[in-house]
């Protein structure tokens, strides 16, 4: 919308040397090729940032200063301290990755099969990534009923059968809670700089809890706005979830590529074994992520950090030791031991 408007931007991207900042090679390359399409400055925005150092600066004052978002990327300053030192001519700021509400690549939806609780609902979407089972013992149970309640008391309408969820119901809710965490970085780049979320204004929420979900899949709503207000965009090759997909012009959709969809078969069947293990730690991680270092010293230092944390020993919480990429993802595991840190400094104070 800004190209088309003929408005002058700087697309921006970052990218650190480890997994926790979850930037990637191929999209600063293909953010690099839509700047100069259009004849617009690209900046490379380098976040690497030791995770020692990170959690070391997690104290009063950065409490204060950023509340509950301290845990961003495990309170990497330096992803931070970006949106500080933009360019004076930087007047506003979006954000290319907050358009989920608009699409339908959701977790449950691979385990969507009627009739459909709210709990298992819950399970998929809002707990598919098990942090909570994976890091505390005897923990998740209460973990996830206080998610569930949260969600009931947000995001469940009076029409809903919770006993038996429609697909439409279960769109509806993901849609809505995104609007309410998806917000993080603009909260955080409004501190130094106007921002908000486009896709997130009310007309366009209200659009996207009632859309039937058959026009999300494939990201078609996508690719007609992008068809509308500037096509020369699809040239551009597309780069969605960490792989690289295909546009079926004809459908107006994209899918995934041939490399996506044998992993994804390969992945449930694989997991647990060594040639898992071996093949994902070892070749495909250098693959996916070239620009990234060893991930073990960051399992250390979060295992390290977090039994030594003043809230799990108050509590008397046994935690477990996730060792590899295979057992826990990097991005969740770090930024949830930065916000334990962050209530030891509450408590503290």
């Amino acid at each position: 919308m800004n190209v088309f408007e003929g408005e002058n931007v700087t697309i921006g991207y970052w990218l650190g040397k480890d997994r926790i900042s979850n930037g990637r090679v191929e999209d600063a390359k293909l953010s690099q090729r839509m700047a100069e399409m259009f004849g617009n400055k690209f900046s490379l925005f380098d976040v690497s940032e030791d995770l020692t150092y990170s959690f070391d600066r997690i104290d009063k004052k950065q409490c204060d200063k950023y509340g509950e978002w301290v845990n961003t990327f495990a309170n990497n300053t330096k992803w931070k301290e970006m949106f500080a030192n933009l360019d004076e001519d930087i007047d506003f700021i979006n954000f290319g990755a907050m358009s989920e509400p608009l699409r339908d690549d959701y977790g449950f939806a691979k385990n969507y099969k009627r009739p459909y609780s709210f709990e298992q609902f819950v399970r998929d979407e809002f707990c598919h990534l098990n942090i909570a089972e994976k890091l505390f013992k005897d923990q998740s149970g209460k973990i996830q009923e206080a998610i569930g309640n949260a969600a009931k008391c947000n995001f469940v309408t009076p029409e809903m059968d919770l006993s038996d969820l429609t697909y439409q119901d279960c769109d509806r809710l993901v849609a809505e809670q995104y609007y309410v965490l998806e917000d993080w970085a603009y909260c955080i780049a409004n501190m130094f700089c106007y921002s908000f979320p486009t896709l997130g204004m009310k007309a366009t929420h209200d659009v996207a809890v009632s859309m039937d979900p058959d026009y999300k899949k494939g990201s078609k709503l996508h690719i007609e706005l992008i068809h509308r207000f500037c096509d020369e965009l699809l040239e551009v090759p597309i780069f969605s979830r960490h792989a690289y997909a295909e546009l079926d012009r004809r459908s107006g959709r994209i899918t995934s590529s041939l490399f996506s969809r044998v992993r994804r078969a390969l992945i449930p069947k694989l997991s647990g074994t060594w040639l898992f293990e071996k093949v994902a730690v070892g070749m495909l991680a250098n693959i996916i992520w070239p620009q990234m270092k060893e991930d073990k010293s960051i399992f250390e230092i979060c295992h390290n950090r977090l039994v030594h944390s003043k809230t799990v020993q108050k509590n008397k919480i046994e935690v477990n030791e996730p060792k590899s990429i295979t057992e826990i993802d990097v991005t969740a595991y770090s930024s949830t031991v930065a916000f334990i840190l962050m209530l030891d400094c509450i408590w503290e104070n």
